[in-house]
């Protein structure tokens, strides 16, 4: 399956799987959260800063999936895992 297939067969229940079995963050996929929905801008410049850094090293490799809404916390092997969905409840 191409990264391309991969990103369009994901949905709820992949995220869900993406939590209850802690899945590892990896060269080609990413879980991000929103600082705040209520930008100003120390928040903007966080989100932008968080955005860039991952497209940056994803620019450096193969490509990747960032998946949004999904809180990723270090394991005790020091490995960002997926730990819970943080939806974006609110756009402006």
């Amino acid at each position: 399956m191409t990264l391309y297939d991969y990103f369009k067969s994901i949905n709820l229940n992949e995220i869900d799987r993406f939590i209850s079995e802690e899945q590892e963050e990896n060269i080609s996929l990413e879980f991000k959260t929103v600082n705040h929905p209520n930008y100003n801008d120390q928040n903007r410049e966080f989100d932008k800063k968080n955005f860039s850094e991952a497209l940056s090293g994803f620019l450096n490799s193969n490509g990747g999936i960032i998946v949004w809404g999904i809180k990723a916390d270090k394991n005790q092997k020091g490995q960002d895992i997926a730990t819970a969905k943080k939806p974006i409840t609110e756009l402006t």
